[in-house]
C-alpha cells in the first residue's frame, strides 16, 4: 500500500515584498482584488496604582533585613551577663498557639493542658 503526496514537487506561487519590507506571497479576495497587507498589532500593558504600588513595597520588602540586628545585639549583652531570662510559660503559650494556627492535630491542646495540672 502506498500513499502519493499530491502537489508535491509543483512550483511554488511567486513571493513579492510586503509594505513592511517583508516577503508575503500575492494573496487575492475572492473577488479577485488584491488583499492589503494588515500592520501587525501593538500590545500594551498598563499597570494600575495598586500594582504599581506593590512592586514598590516587594522591593522594599526584598531589600529589607530579616534580622533585627539592634535587638539581636541586646540579647547576647544580656546572655553574656546572665541576665537573660526566658519565660517559660509564654513559650509554651506560643507554641500552642501557633498549633492551633497550623491547624495541629485535636487533642493536642488538651493533653498539654492536662500535663500542666498534674
Amino acid at each position: 500500500m502506498s500513499n502519493k503526496i499530491h502537489g508535491y514537487g509543483q512550483p511554488q506561487p511567486p513571493v513579492t515584498r510586503g509594505s513592511h519590507g517583508t516577503t508575503a506571497p500575492d494573496v487575492t479576495r475572492a473577488d479577485g482584488k488584491p488583499v492589503e497587507p494588515v500592520a501587525p498589532a501593538r500590545d500594551a500593558v498598563s499597570l494600575t496604582d495598586t500594582a504599581l504600588l506593590m512592586r514598590k513595597l516587594e522591593e522594599a520588602v526584598a531589600k529589607a533585613s530579616a534580622v533585627d540586628a539592634a535587638h539581636v545585639a541586646q540579647v547576647k549583652e544580656k546572655i553574656a551577663r546572665n541576665e537573660y531570662v526566658v519565660d517559660s510559660q509564654r513559650v509554651a503559650d506560643k507554641m500552642i498557639h501557633q498549633e492551633r494556627e497550623l491547624g495541629g492535630k485535636p487533642g493536642f491542646v488538651e493533653r498539654a493542658s492536662f500535663a500542666e495540672k498534674k
